[in-house]
């Protein structure tokens, strides 16, 4: 049991990795556009949280999606 287990994480740890990276990006990204939309734009602060959280949302699902789990299958018709 245990040695399946440490093979199944050696095995993702690509995948972990860049999951990870998404993942740090994703804060320091997420910290500089609240700035920009409230300082730049000048928008309340209500906004700039929603603005900046659907932005992040998307900017997240998008990189896991294609870059940290994309499936290298052949896809089914």
């Amino acid at each position: 049991m245990i040695k399946k287990t440490l093979q199944y994480a050696w095995s993702v740890r690509h995948q972990f990795t860049k999951y990870f990276i998404v993942g740090i990006s994703g804060v320091f990204l997420d910290l500089a556009t609240l700035i920009f939309f409230k300082e730049f734009f000048g928008f309340n602060a209500t906004v700039a949280v929603v603005c900046n959280q659907i932005l992040m949302l998307t900017y997240n699902f998008i990189l896991n999606k294609y870059w940290s789990f994309k499936n290298k299958e052949i896809p089914h018709k």
